[in-house]
């Protein structure tokens, strides 16, 4: 019969070298003078129809970093146009700036305003958010026929699962012009719900 063990040969079986891993790769080396003593990058991220965490893991993915570098104040939402800033720790500005100059996303993910900083962002540090609403496809033509609470129900904000005013009932009012005065009124003067309702 054939004898032998098989194999590549050497210790391992795996052609030598320590185990197969790739050397690390020290990235000191490639920080900028211009970052002083700031050990973090902060960039604008604009992103279309993701989640923040997916749109960090796309990036991540394409600097051929860990998504562990990158830190943010809050997650935006993902059925909308949302810019944020993320943190970076000790990546190079010239990184970011020449994937974005590839286009690799499109225009639906690009990060840009880079600076550096001498802390991370963290959870919780946003001051707020700036909202601008655009309503799509939405006709008023069934409103107009007068079938709904004019001036009734809820002034405030509506429901927060997405109504504009509510009527008494929790259902959505009529896209007329004085429901939705009134509901823009209850938004100058509560302010809107944030997720836990406050």
């Amino acid at each position: 019969g054939k004898g032998g063990k098989g194999g590549k040969g050497g210790k391992g079986g795996k052609g030598g070298g320590k185990g197969g891993k790739r050397p690390r790769r020290d990235n000191r080396i490639d920080w900028p003078l211009e970052a002083g003593s700031h050990r973090y990058l902060e960039f604008t991220l604009y992103k279309e129809n993701r989640d923040t965490l997916h749109a960090i893991l796309q990036l991540a993915q394409s600097l051929h970093v860990s998504q562990n570098l990158f830190t943010f104040a809050g997650t935006k939402d993902r059925r909308a146009v949302t810019a944020q800033r993320v943190s970076a720790f000790r990546l190079p500005a010239s990184k970011i700036e020449q994937l974005m100059a590839r286009k690799p996303f499109g225009d639906s993910l690009v990060a840009s305003d880079c600076t550096y900083a001498p802390a991370p962002l963290r959870l919780g540090m946003l001051g707020g958010n700036h909202f601008t609403i655009t309503l799509r496809d939405v006709d008023g033509s069934d409103a107009a026929d007068g079938g709904g609470d004019a001036g009734g129900g809820d002034a405030g904000c509506g429901d927060a699962g997405g109504g504009v005013a509510g009527g008494g009932d929790g259902a959505p009012s009529p896209l007329v012009p004085s429901n939705v005065q009134a509901a823009l009124e209850g938004l100058r003067t509560h302010g809107f719900p944030n997720y836990f309702g406050l």
